[in-house]
């Protein structure tokens, strides 16, 4: 099932995320998993997602506060 942000955009993978910002897929999960990268986990999910314009903001350097991603079990 494709996942899809508010705005109505297809979410991003974390491949995606990492492609537009041109670092590595570990470098984007290290940022999410400290908060500085907003991404989020579906309900039975173990894979995060991006909302693309926040991706964009984050390149931009317009993200201000974001609450880091509870660990997964």
């Amino acid at each position: 099932m494709e996942q899809t942000s508010q705005s109505g955009e297809r979410m991003w993978t974390v491949s995606e995320a990492a492609d537009y910002l041109r670092m590595s897929k570990q470098w984007v999960r290290k940022r999410a998993n400290e908060g500085h990268l907003p991404g989020h986990r579906y309900p039975g999910s173990s894979r995060l997602w991006f909302d693309p314009q926040v991706v964009r903001a984050f390149s931009r350097g317009q993200l201000v506060a974001v609450v880091a991603l509870p660990k997964s079990a």
